[in-house]
């Protein structure tokens, strides 16, 4: 009889019961500023998943600062460094579920740009001018200008997979150094080539 009264309880609250289920998200990135992305997911094999996204405790996806909003898109991009938690629901009126901590590293370090001057071999001679970079995302393109007009390119490298270039000689002058990465990230440096002394 008590195994009977049992079963019958079970089955009549078993509609009711919210079974264990979990959300999760894994975080990727692109490699440039702002570019964490997680992917939401769940453990219930929910027929319509809604997700939320926030940061220290702030909704910041899909809708910031509105905790009511959800969206049916796992995935959120455009994420900068920290650390975010989800909220998940099956359909507009389900139980909201929240996941742990979820770290996310956007992976990029800025740009610096060093362009060390240079002495011409003789008065009225030429300098090769070679520029190192660290940080950013590769491939970069370098470019030189004078000073005095930073609009007009002298010397483009093109796109490429290095950390240092080398720019054909040039006189004596004034000149400015910018890098651009592929994050469309630009740092500028000044740089010169001076004359030979005279002894």
């Amino acid at each position: 009889m008590k195994l009977k009264i049992t079963l019958l309880l079970l089955l009549i609250t078993a509609p009711f019961i919210n079974y264990a289920q979990t959300v999760s998200g894994v975080a990727t990135s692109t490699g440039c500023p702002n570019g964490g992305i997680i992917t939401a997911s769940n453990s219930g094999s929910w027929t319509t998943p809604q997700y939320q996204l926030l940061k220290a405790g702030v909704v910041v996806a899909p809708v910031p600062n509105d905790p009511n909003q959800f969206t049916t898109n796992a995935v959120f991009t455009g994420l900068a460094t920290g650390n975010y938690t989800l909220n998940g629901r099956d359909t507009n009126v389900g139980t909201i579920f929240s996941s742990t901590t979820i770290a996310v590293n956007d992976g990029y370090t800025a740009i610096t740009v060093s362009t060390p001057t240079k002495v011409t071999g003789c008065v009225g001679g030429t300098a090769a001018l070679t520029t190192t970079i660290t940080g950013g995302k590769l491939p970069v393109t370098y470019n030189i200008a004078l000073q005095s007009s930073p609009g007009t390119s002298i010397q483009s490298s093109g796109s490429l997979n290095v950390s240092n270039f080398t720019f054909n000689a040039l006189p004596a002058g004034n000149y400015i150094v910018s890098v651009t990465d592929a994050c469309n990230q630009t740092v500028t440096g000044a740089t010169a080539i001076s004359n030979a002394t005279v002894s």
